[in-house]
């Protein structure tokens, strides 16, 4: 069986380990907004599972990545964030965690951010 706080706390600490250039907000956790500067949201989105064989399961998921840069910055730096936090991810192997292709979408205007996502989804056999 597996444990979706492990799963979550695994991707939060290759997250932590990985990336230093924006401060990052996690679920549930006290988090104060920088003032005019970009910071990015880490959303843990487990899934469905399923019967992979007899003896094992496969559970589904998603890792969501929100980039929030100042309203009027452009979008040369949430791109570029988007492009590093996607290759962090991208088809990586993380324990028994397997990732596939990012997918970035971006939102648009929110409130005084912009704010693109970048969606990495993954499957784990256990």
């Amino acid at each position: 069986m597996v444990n979706t706080e492990d799963l979550r706390t695994a991707v939060a600490a290759h997250v932590d380990d990985n990336w230093s250039q924006t401060p990052i907000k996690y679920d549930n956790i006290e988090f104060n907004e920088p003032n005019k500067s970009p910071w990015v949201e880490l959303k843990f989105l487990p899934g469905p599972s399923r019967a992979a064989t007899t003896l094992y399961n496969e559970h589904l998921g998603a890792v969501n990545l929100v980039i929030h840069v100042p309203h009027g910055a452009g979008t040369r730096i949430v791109y570029t964030y988007a492009d590093q936090l996607g290759a962090l991810f991208n088809r990586q192997r993380l324990g028994n965690i397997r990732f596939k292709t990012p997918t970035t979408v971006p939102l648009g205007e929110i409130g005084e951010w912009f704010v693109v996502q970048v969606t990495i989804p993954f499957w784990v056999i256990g």
